[in-house]
């Protein structure tokens, strides 16, 4: 990346990137010089900028009071200067990232539907038509076509990585490669292009990203036409669960019209349902989950497709919100939460009323806070990770917030919250005071000024905003100048749009933002982050696409400095690159297990939401984290550079760290190995332990079989473990997530005989020392308890066998009374301090050499004695009649 010096005259200037938001070498831009009060002459110090007002381009130099534009060209990375009437002593130089950029780049776009196609060629950024550089192209231009084709021949083709994209084919009628596409998740999925790397003229194209729109959601409107309105407005409202879906509304469009888009490409023009009056009522739209809500002269319309008028409001409402963010993973009920009111309606006997809906808008109910008669509701922030709402209220001359929870999906008690009398939120400049756009529990209140709370609106700190204008202090807005709007992006960043259309940039949780140079034209505008947080300049249009749409370069600028000139080393060094590993956007943490995420970097600042459940700590370049405590929730964790520079592309990471089970994790009884026949090797402490899996053997060739004459099925349990009857038997077990080892559990066991079969335990109640008797069954499990404090046991008792496993008691199954052949058991973890699981696993054992039972020993006794006795007895007859024969032969 190359850093370029941009000298400009007196008033704020912006620029723009006609090329994809970047700015490239040897490719022009547009650098915007505010209207001035007498004419004033602009010139570009050699020649490498043009200037125009309201006509065309005219050359190195104009003479104008209107707002004028130059086209510029940055040719070999030199300093471009633009002076007021050649006045070069008051003169500020700022930095703007001037690139290289890549000869050839992909290109992609795709249909809205939960099974599509996706479209993909090649385009030159230089010569691509304004289209394709600002991502609604549908087909490749006349260049693109002719650079597609070219590359397609030499033998290159389009890897798509992040999507389920199969069936690459070659359109050579359209001159693009097409993917089907399906997926079974909804909203903007983001993915990349690359290719082979082939070469056109010593060119490659350059991998993008680029982001998918399934849409699951569309709403049943009427279209319109475009409209008159005596106003003039613009708003905006972007899903928070689709930030493909925005709505906007203008007196552009007409009143009672508003433009509605799936994927920020395409807009259309639609009536307000039935049931709402038509007219410049149409005061505020908002999106939960599953539903769109629309307050139109007073009243309130939602639903997931078709809208119905909703019930339990007043009869007259002024103001509408809705959630922020979604997806909350412990509160998913907050993605619902839509709240309304009357800002005109004041507080009467110190009560004002507020009305929540917890079902997406279609049913309201009341919150009544306690508040000075008189007072009224200037905005409302929904807090999701806190389950609260917080709203600013006007009492009399002074703001505050008033906090109101939202517990168990009802609507619970209000607190007071801040007051803001330390610094001048509310100055009297004309600015309506509300909340912007937050995530976590960041919630941004703004007016004159910025307000910022990290802990969901107990307390406030201001922001300072940083200027770029020389003809401005260094910090703080100007005489008349006052906050419009606040935005906040996944990515822990915010933008700031002021009163005179100037934007301000920063991280969530920082002290200051700073503007950027690549600021916007004066007129009705508004600011989106879209689904690869790039922030995004709209402004409306009366005719299609209805909503004119630029990209706001933001990453490269985030801080620039006002440096005297343009010698001043830049710091580019950015001390947080990211992950070390691929982080999921949400983790698990389980009870007692500290885990560590390696990052790149030198050094991180970090926060997080309810830290009373979760210790965080940096160490040798890993953040570890360690929960606190043995309740569920979940904690949003940002991790940010320590000191942001240009250098930084990416910013802050965030991440939900759920407190609770993982669903990858498992437990699974250890095979033992053998050195001699019977005689096992414990304890087990690597990771080279396996663990009892369903693998085939020749015993039972994976399928339902008979052991011992008992059916069994060794695919589900595996191979039966062999055991000798005289040794007692101490099964381990071992701790798996994702089928990886994690270590030997150490946690209190015990194990059940499946079919019932008779088994007993080497260790006593008194050997282990318990106090009390320690009686646990497979139905009881969950309530385990430890027998070692304080209580009463009998004798019998303490003589009793003590049916808990551990890795260090060595306690085991003693096979008394057993006889050979297979006893199937399920092992359960009983500690319920180790895991928010419940943890369990089934192992079958076959026992051998058992001592015969009794009644089989007595009938082998008997049997020898009766075959004895049988012996004698035959034996007798045998020699009586052998006698008798030989005295017969004698007396003969």
């Amino acid at each position: 990346m190359f850093v370029q010096a941009l000298s400009f005259g007196y008033n704020r200037p912006y620029f723009e990137s006609l090329t994809d938001g970047r700015i490239l070498v040897n490719v022009p831009f547009k650098l915007g010089l505010s209207v001035v009060s007498s004419n004033a002459t602009w010139t570009s110090v050699s020649g490498n900028c043009q200037f125009k007002d309201t006509g065309s381009y005219v050359g190195s130099s104009i003479t104008s009071t209107s707002q004028v534009t130059a086209l510029c060209t940055s040719v070999n990375n030199e300093v471009i200067s633009v002076y007021k009437d050649g006045d070069t002593s008051a003169t500020d130089s700022l930095v703007i990232p001037i690139e290289q950029g890549p000869c050839f780049r992909w290109y992609s776009t795709d249909t809205l539907s939960s099974t599509g196609k996706l479209y993909v060629w090649i385009i030159d950024p230089k010569m691509a038509s304004q289209s394709e550089l600002d991502g609604s192209a549908i087909v490749p231009s006349s260049t693109s076509t002719s650079i597609t084709r070219a590359l397609y021949g030499m033998g290159e083709f389009p890897i798509i990585g992040g999507l389920n994209a199969t069936g690459l084919l070659f359109d050579n009628l359209n001159n693009y490669w097409t993917f089907n596409v399906t997926s079974s998740v909804y909203g903007p999925l983001t993915y990349t292009v690359s290719g082979q790397g082939v070469q056109l003229l010593n060119c490659a194209a350059a991998s993008s990203k680029s982001v998918a729109y399934y849409n699951n959601r569309t709403w049943t409107l009427s279209t319109a036409s475009v409209g008159s309105s005596s106003l003039s407005y613009f708003r905006v409202y972007q899903s928070p669960c689709n930030r493909g879906i925005l709505a906007t509304t203008s007196h552009l469009f007409g009143d009672g019209i508003l433009s509605v888009s799936y994927n920020l490409k395409r807009f259309g023009l639609y009536s307000v349902p039935p049931g709402l009056a038509t007219g410049n009522n149409l005061t505020s739209i908002v999106f939960t989950n599953s539903t769109m809500v629309i307050l139109s002269n007073g009243k309130i319309a939602s639903g997931e497709s078709t809208m119905s008028l909703a019930s339990g409001t007043a009869s007259t409402l002024t103001h509408l919100t809705g959630p922020n963010v979604c997806d909350t993973i412990s509160n998913t009920f907050m993605n619902q939460v839509v709240v309304t009111w009357n800002k005109n309606s004041l507080a009467s006997n110190s009560q004002l009323q507020i009305y929540v809906s917890l079902d997406g808008g279609k049913t309201f109910s009341t919150a009544t806070l306690d508040v000075t008669t008189g007072s009224y509701v200037q905005d409302v922030e929904i807090v999701s990770s806190a389950q609260r709402l917080c709203v600013l209220i006007r009492d009399g001359s002074v703001d505050k917030t008033v906090l109101v929870s939202l517990q168990g999906q009802t609507i619970g008690t209000s607190s007071n919250g801040y007051t803001f009398s330390s610094f001048g939120l509310d100055n009297g400049k004309g600015s309506t005071l509300g909340f912007g756009q937050s995530t976590g529990l960041n919630v941004f209140c703004f007016g004159d000024k910025l307000g910022y709370s990290p802990d969901g609106g107990s307390v406030f700190f201001e922001v300072l905003l940083y200027s770029l204008d020389p003809q401005r202090p260094a910090s703080g807005l100007g005489a008349t100048e006052y906050i419009t709007q606040v935005i906040t992006s996944d990515n822990a960043r915010f933008a700031v749009l002021t009163s005179n259309n100037r934007v301000f940039y920063g991280i969530v949780g920082a002290a200051e933002a700073y503007e950027l140079v690549s600021g916007i034209p004066v007129g009705l505008a508004r600011l989106i982050f879209d689904p690869l947080d790039q922030l995004i300049y709209l402004s409306p249009n009366a005719s299609s696409p209805y909503v004119n749409q630029r990209l706001i370069p933001s990453a490269n600028q985030f801080l620039v400095p006002r440096w005297p000139d343009n010698t001043k080393a830049v710091q580019n060094v950015c001390p947080f690159d990211g992950w070390s590993i691929e982080l999921a956007k949400m983790v698990y943490l389980d009870k007692n297990q500290t885990t560590c995420y390696p990052y790149t970097g030198t050094d991180i600042t970090f926060s997080v939401t309810n830290a009373d459940l979760i210790t965080v700590t940096k160490k040798n370049s890993s953040l570890c984290l360690s929960p606190k405590a043995t309740q569920t929730g979940a904690i949003d964790l940002r991790v940010e550079p320590a000191q942001m520079n240009l250098g930084c592309t990416s910013g802050a990471k965030q991440v939900v760290v759920e407190l609770g089970c993982p669903p990858s994790r498992s437990i699974a009884y250890i095979v033992p190995s053998y050195t001699t026949y019977y005689t096992y090797h414990y304890p087990y402490t690597t990771s080279s332990v396996s663990m009892l899996k369903p693998t085939p053997t020749s015993q039972c060739n994976g399928q339902p079989t008979q052991v011992n004459g008992q059916s069994y099925d060794c695919l589900q349990y595996g191979t039966p473990i062999p055991v000798y009857y005289g040794q007692v038997f101490v099964p381990k077990f071992a701790l798996f997530d994702n089928n990886g080892f994690v270590d030997v559990v150490q946690a209190d066991m015990t194990v059940f005989e499946v079919n019932g079969k008779s088994i007993s335990f080497n260790t006593t109640h008194k050997q282990a020392g318990c106090k009390t008797k320690q009686s646990v069954t497979e139905s009881t499990v969950g309530q385990y308890t430890k027998c070692f404090t304080s209580g009463s046991i009998s004798e019998s008792d303490l003589s009793s066998a003590y049916p808990i496993l551990n890795a260090s008691n060595y306690n085991g199954i003693k096979w008394t009374n057993a006889q050979n052949g297979l006893y199937l058991f399920r092992a359960y973890v009983a500690d319920q301090s180790y895991s928010f699981c419940n943890l369990t696993t089934t192992f079958a054992v076959i026992v051998d050499k058992a001592p015969l039972g009794v009644g089989v020993s007595l009938g082998i006794v008997m049997g020898v004695v009766a075959f004895a006795v049988l012996v004698l007895g035959t034996s007798y007859v045998i020699f009586a009649r052998s006698k008798n024969r030989s005295e017969k032969e004698k007396q003969e």
